[in-house]
């Protein structure tokens, strides 16, 4: 269940995040988000073991928070306010949930998603989707490919192989 909502998470954030953004800023900013959510789990919850990719989907909605704020004029009206909603949402489902959820991951993911949008959409200019630079296109790429490798490597780990 957990990997399907993950994945039905991943579809409509990655889909949105790719139009509104450019793929280098999703596969950037769910590496570093999913980086975050894992420090933060560790600091926070240091003798739980966790797997997932929430702090990752976190911080696509943290980057799409950003993205909200600052291209108001560009985006749909309600669409900051729906996220903000949805930021709600998913904080209410973590302290209903508290003993199944790791909050920790789901905090560290979104602030990490947000410093990236903080960053990377730069505030003077309201081009849509949000330009892409040079430096972004190269660790985007990167990132891809970390995430291609830590994937295979966890599915390694999962099978025995």
């Amino acid at each position: 269940m957990h990997i399907w909502m993950n994945g039905q998470a991943f579809f409509g954030l990655g889909r949105l995040m790719e139009l509104v953004a450019g793929r280098y800023h999703l596969c950037l900013t769910f590496l570093l988000s999913a980086l975050c959510g894992s420090f933060f789990s560790l600091l926070l919850l240091p003798n739980t073991t966790s797997a997932g990719a929430s702090g990752g989907l976190m911080g696509l909605v943290g980057f799409l928070a950003v993205l909200g704020y600052r291209r108001k004029e560009k985006l749909p009206r309600k669409f900051f306010k729906s996220i903000v909603i949805s930021i709600c949402f998913i904080g209410v489902v973590g302290l209903i949930g508290f003993d199944i959820i790791n909050n920790a991951a789901h905090l560290g993911g979104l602030i990490g998603g947000a410093i990236c949008g903080a960053v990377m959409i730069k505030k003077d200019s309201k081009a849509m989707p949000v330009e892409v630079g040079a430096a972004v296109k190269v660790l985007g790429s990167a990132s891809l490919l970390a995430i291609a490798g830590i994937s295979l490597f966890s599915i390694l780990k999962i099978l025995h192989i």
